[in-house]
């Protein structure tokens, strides 16, 4: 704790490892106040309510898990957005992997 220059204790936050000087408070806050328009791209990407939602979440943990990555001075909103683009790119793969698998799996089973 450090003491202002009134006499009143001020509790000093952790930093984040880069010069930002951002508290981890002051990120939270901001990334918090970004949720409604990842939430809103999220819909545009997926078409699907549910899976926006779980698309949000996963890149909103991504992006708290990151958050040393992030450089102080650059656009927070497009390096989220990016997140969940890429997220989106990687679900997408998963699921179209899935998809030919099944179809392959059915194709063969009408052979035999």
């Amino acid at each position: 704790m450090e003491e202002a220059t009134d006499g009143t204790r001020i509790e000093r936050r952790e930093r984040f490892g880069h010069a930002s000087g951002r508290t981890a408070l002051s990120f939270e806050s901001d990334l918090l106040a970004h949720l409604p328009q990842l939430r809103r791209y999220a819909r545009a990407l997926t078409g699907n309510r549910a899976w926006a939602d779980d698309l949000v979440q996963d890149a909103t943990e991504r992006a708290l898990n990151r958050a040393k990555s992030f450089h102080a001075g650059t656009n927070l909103r497009a390096w989220l957005f990016t997140i969940m683009r890429n997220l989106s790119i990687d679900q997408l793969r998963g699921r179209r992997d899935i998809a030919v698998d099944d179809w392959a799996a059915g194709v063969r089973l009408k052979r035999n």
